[in-house]
């Protein structure tokens, strides 16, 4: 039994050593060059069953593989974890840094949301010009020099004016603040305390009258200044009848009347004014292009 399976491994065993080993699996591998003649040798050899020869001779100058340099590597951020560097410790946050903290970042915001318009803060610095003149007017000029003997309203008329150039927004504001300037100063003996509770609602009326309904005609404004000056009529007449001792017709006719006309003919100067000095702000992008240009 033993023979025959030696008889029968002889063959397989020739059959390994005469199959060629490729130049991979010879130990010289690193010394065999092959050229494109020596390769058809080889294969011709191959084919016929010749035995093969290598020889173990140097290759010619200038036929050694160059071997590829690799490419340098790219300098890599430091983490800052070097053996010299030391971690810094987490801070340990309070209950009160972080309170502290939210306000300053609530300030800064609110800080930031807050926007100056150059032209509105001129508009405010005109208006208050404008009503410290016309307050000086009423309270010191008029008090002499006034028609029908009796103190026009011009700071009523000022805030109309404002109402109707400006808008109901400057025509409110600036109605509140005048009832506190005139009513501080005083305008006259006979001049009703509650007066400039009607300053207000007259401006943010004009305003929004003039905006969406009415155009600036010299027809509007005359009818606004009646309107307006009939009002501070009328209340002027309910406080003269609890302050004055005398009939009712009288009062319309020494009190009323006088005081109803002298600030309707003098309504023109706060129109005036306030039209002069705002006008500048009504004109549109081009309009004021072209006067620089000019």
């Amino acid at each position: 039994m033993k023979s025959t399976q030696n008889n029968r491994n002889e063959p397989e065993a020739q059959k390994q050593q005469e199959k060629p080993k490729s130049e991979w699996q010879m130990p010289e591998r690193a010394q065999i060059y092959v050229t494109p003649g020596a390769q058809k040798s080889i294969d011709d050899a191959r084919q016929s069953g010749e035995p093969l020869k290598v020889s173990k001779e140097s290759p010619p100058a200038g036929s050694e593989k160059r071997t590829p340099t690799p490419p340098p590597r790219r300098p890599q951020p430091s983490t800052g974890t070097g053996t010299g560097k030391k971690k810094k410790a987490p801070e340990k946050v309070t209950v009160i840094d972080a309170v502290l903290g939210e306000l300053r970042d609530r300030f800064h915001l609110m800080r930031l949301g807050i926007q100056f318009n150059s032209e509105d803060l001129w508009r405010g610095v005109i208006c208050g010009l404008l009503l410290v003149l016309f307050a000086m007017l009423q309270t010191t000029f008029f008090v002499r020099f006034a028609p029908f003997s009796k103190i026009p309203d011009l700071m009523l008329i000022f805030v109309l004016a404002i109402g109707v150039y400006e808008g109901e927004k400057w025509g409110s504001v600036t109605g509140l603040v005048a009832a506190f300037v005139i009513q501080s100063l005083g305008a006259g003996a006979d001049t009703p305390h509650l007066l400039s509770l009607i300053y207000m609602p007259v401006g943010c009326v004009a305003g929004l009258l003039s905006k969406y309904y009415l155009r600036h005609t010299l027809p509007v404004k005359a009818l606004f200044v009646i309107a307006s000056a009939l009002l501070r009529s009328v209340v002027t007449l309910i406080t003269a009848i609890f302050t004055v001792n005398a009939p009712i017709e009288v009062i319309a006719l020494k009190i009323v009347l006088p005081e109803y006309l002298s600030t309707v003919v003098m309504s023109w100067l706060p129109f005036l004014l306030v039209w002069a000095s705002f006008r500048h702000f009504h004109k549109t992008r081009a309009e004021r292009t072209d006067r620089l240009a000019e």
